[in-house]
């Protein structure tokens, strides 16, 4: 018995159901390898089944772009409190604060 091999990805399955238009446009129907009505639920979804694609496409290179921008904010951003919090720690060393400050920013009173 063959092994028929179906399309695994959105890429190979867009361009099956695009040869099926084509073969369902070229051939007389009562000749094609699939049923007519088969034929128009092909010519009902492709055009749906195009524009998600393409939006999901736009939607991951936009989202790749933001994801660079955002990791940038991201470093800077630990970054301040990192120093946020050391410079907390110094005033505490230096007894400009107290350790109680600590715990007003939810840090551990005692924590180096």
């Amino acid at each position: 018995m063959p092994y028929r091999r179906l399309p695994n990805t959105d890429n190979a399955r867009l361009k099956a159901l695009r040869t099926a238009l084509d073969k369902g446009k070229e051939i007389p129907p009562f000749k094609l390898a699939f049923k007519q009505s088969t034929l128009t639920r092909v010519q009902t979804i492709l055009p749906n089944y195009e524009t998600a694609i393409s939006e999901q496409r736009n939607s991951y290179n936009l989202q790749i772009e933001k994801s660079k921008g955002h990791s940038k904010s991201m470093k800077k951003a630990k970054m301040y409190i990192s120093h946020f919090i050391q410079v907390i720690n110094m005033s505490v060393q230096r007894g400009d604060m107290s350790p109680d400050i600590r715990n007003y920013f939810g840090l551990e009173e005692y924590e180096k």
